[in-house]
């Protein structure tokens, strides 16, 4: 009776305004009469009978009969999106309010798996509402694109393996452990100021992302977060002391702090021990912490009380021995006296940089030995006198000889032993007898065996380095050599033991001579060459191959094959006569001793015509091969390398007496037959 009544006035007063009168009034239950306008009239509608009710025509609001979403009630005022039939659905507008049977939820939470497998789903609208993205939420979906709203908490796996391209984390977004794992078309991710933490391998093998900011509120970056991100320029507008960066954090192409380390603040992670001189050393690294970067401090304080000088690294303190296996980039401070022996002994993807190099800097044995790189950075203002043209050095304050070639131009030598100590620059122009003269070359011979020279910058008027001119500096450990060099000479920088030569150039523009870096540590090349390297049919990507290659020889540009697992091992076993490791392609000239050991499904190998020598027991107990022709060029084949190989028939392409063959080397085999 009371709807009727409600309507029939509601009716009339419509009815009135059709009227040419200017007035209504509406007298309410308590006697209070309210006159309106009929301009203050916008519109009349029949609504629900609860008057009281402010959602009706709220827009938020969506009933649950308009949407193909499902929902669970999880509380008196809330509601989550559960899975339900969504397989055909192409895209989604998660509603901020649902009405479900009259009653009005707010959508706090997509839920565990919702749209889980839905192929078609390439677009979804999230609204602000929602506080948590439940785990596997979108896993494995087509979505394109999708913008997470502020301060939603996201879990484990929400997006792991989706179809993404783009992705804006906004504010206060907490991402859990591998939200985006595996999103291997992810291009675009923006992550707004606010944003606070990544998540263990929460980008991980994410591959196509090449550019991401991370900003400064974002304090913590878990194990993996950007592992196997290899196309990756990481910036992160943060100094290093105030992230927390997880075990494997970034295997990215390159990682950038935009702030500056504070070198006073001891590093968490590190271990220290104060020495009797009240000076510290690095000890080690803090029981299960695995370290991706360090910048050692060059003082620290501790227990609170004092600072103390950082002057030395304890042996073996960051050594493969003690489990870094994912340390790849270090800084050691000009503080550091003492790096002891073995100090990163077997850290094969570890670049290290020195700050300078000092007459009484202490590298011990094997400090760095099998480190990727090396480089130690002098004072600036040593390059001054070698890259600045209007500089002039008189002759008779060098220590050093200058020979007339010509004219205008000279070549560079020693001319007494006792007056070179420690890093020399050689100077771009000298004077003799008031004629100036271009630095052209190093004389051949010119510092051979000198002792005490540390570090030599090489001016920009050079272009050749003699044969022989640093051989056997013993203590030489750092060379710069500039663009402007083109030619190295035989045996210029051989048995320098300690050395790491920094060519600023490309590897194809700088000739060298035989034994021209032989015995040296390191050759670091600071460009890349131009040109690609050219497709060749024969080169095998090392990373794309089941075997295990590695460099044999860096400077004749050799391979070898190490041990392999035998499950990766198909029937027929090619062994390219070329690899390409990193960006260089190497020559296949060994097989290493037990590498293909018990490899029993090969039924076939296909030596290369590069291959020299097979190592002991190579194919050792690989009684699935039938037959195999060893090229010519195979001159050494080690005891045991077929051995046991019982179904095998053997062809070497040479004669008996060209061949050093070990004992038992073909014992158990069907027939040996050499060509020659």
């Amino acid at each position: 009776m009371k709807k009727k009544l409600f309507s029939l006035i509601a009716s009339f007063a419509l009815c009135m305004l059709m009227f040419a009168t200017d007035n209504m009034f509406v007298k309410f239950r308590d006697g209070k009469i309210v006159e309106y306008t009929v301009d203050d009239v916008e519109e009349v509608y029949f609504g629900p009978s609860t008057l009281n009710d402010t959602t009706a025509y709220d827009s938020t609001v969506v009933d649950v009969s308009d949407t193909p979403l499902e929902f669970k009630i999880i509380s008196d005022s809330t509601a989550e999106v559960t899975s339900g039939n969504y397989l055909e659905l192409d895209s989604v507008v998660i509603p901020e309010k649902v009405r479900i049977d009259g009653k009005v939820y707010a959508v706090t939470r997509i839920g565990i798996r919702a749209f889980s497998m839905c192929t078609n789903l390439v677009d979804v609208v999230i609204p602000s509402s929602i506080e948590m993205i439940g785990s596997n939420a979108f896993e494995n979906s087509g979505l394109k694109s999708v913008v997470l709203p502020e301060n939603v908490e996201v879990e484990y796996e929400a997006f792991y393996g989706s179809s993404l391209t783009s992705v804006v984390v906004s504010s206060g977004v907490f991402l859990g452990h591998k939200t985006f794992y595996g999103c291997s078309a992810l291009e675009n991710v923006e992550i707004e100021p606010g944003a606070k933490n990544i998540g263990k391998n929460g980008f991980f093998e994410c591959r196509s992302l090449k550019n991401l900011v991370i900003p400064s509120s974002v304090t913590s970056i878990r194990e993996g977060a950007f592992g196997e991100c290899k196309n990756l320029d990481l910036v992160i507008d943060n100094s290093r002391n105030n992230v927390n960066v997880g075990e494997a954090a970034f295997g990215c192409k390159t990682v950038t702090f935009t702030k500056p380390y504070d070198s006073s603040v001891a590093d968490s992670r590190l271990s220290y021990t104060v020495k009797p001189d009240s000076t510290v050393e690095v000890s080690s690294v803090v029981y299960s912490v695995h370290l991706d970067t360090l910048i050692i401090p060059s003082r620290v304080m501790i227990e609170g009380r004092r600072y103390y000088d950082v002057t030395s690294i304890r042996p073996s303190a960051f050594s493969r021995e003690s489990e870094n296996y994912y340390l790849t980039y270090v800084e050691i401070p000009s503080s550091i006296k003492t790096i002891g022996e073995k100090a990163f002994y077997g850290c094969g993807e570890l670049d290290v940089v020195i700050e300078n190099v000092e007459n009484n800097l202490s590298v011990e044995e094997n400090a760095f030995e099998g480190c990727k790189s090396v480089r130690y950075l002098v004072d600036k203002s040593m390059y001054e006198m070698a890259y600045n043209d209007s500089i002039v050095v008189d002759a008779a304050d060098s220590p050093l000889g200058f020979s007339i070639r010509s004219s205008n131009e000279v070549s560079v030598y020693c001319k007494d032993t006792t007056q070179i100590l420690g890093s020399i620059v050689i100077p771009a122009n000298v004077r003799i007898d008031g004629v100036v003269y271009k630095v052209r070359e190093v004389s051949p011979e010119s510092f051979w065996k000198v002792k005490g020279l540390t570090s030599v910058v090489i001016p920009s008027t050079v272009g050749l380095i003699g044969a022989y001119s640093f051989r056997e500096c013993e203590d030489l450990r750092c060379v710069f050599i500039p663009s402007s060099v083109t030619w190295v000479e035989p045996h210029a920088f051989e048995s320098c033991k300690n050395l790491y030569i920094i060519i600023d150039n490309t590897i194809s523009k700088v000739e060298r001579g035989i034994y021209a870096y032989s015995g040296c540590k390191s050759v670091i090349f600071t460009k890349n060459d131009p040109e690609p390297i050219p497709f060749d049919s024969t080169v095998v990507i090392a990373s794309e191959s089941p075997i295990n290659f590695y460099v044999l020889d860096d400077y004749n540009y050799t391979a070898g094959i190490a041990t392999n697992d035998s499950s990766k091992m198909s029937d027929t076993l090619i062994i390219p006569a070329k690899v390409q490791i990193s960006d260089k392609v190497y020559n296949v000239t060994s097989i290493d001793m037990a590498a293909f050991i018990d490899c029993v499904k090969i039924t076939s190998v296909v030596f290369p015509s590069t291959l020299t020598s097979i190592g002991e027991a190579a194919f050792l107990n690989c009684t699935g091969l039938t037959k195999v022709v060893i090229p010519s060029n195979v001159t050494t084949i080690e005891n045991g390398a077929f051995y046991n190989c019982t179904n095998l028939d053997v062809v070497i392409d040479n004669s008996k007496d060209s061949v050093k063959v070990g004992p038992s080397t073909f014992e158990g085999c069907k027939s040996v037959t050499y060509l020659k």
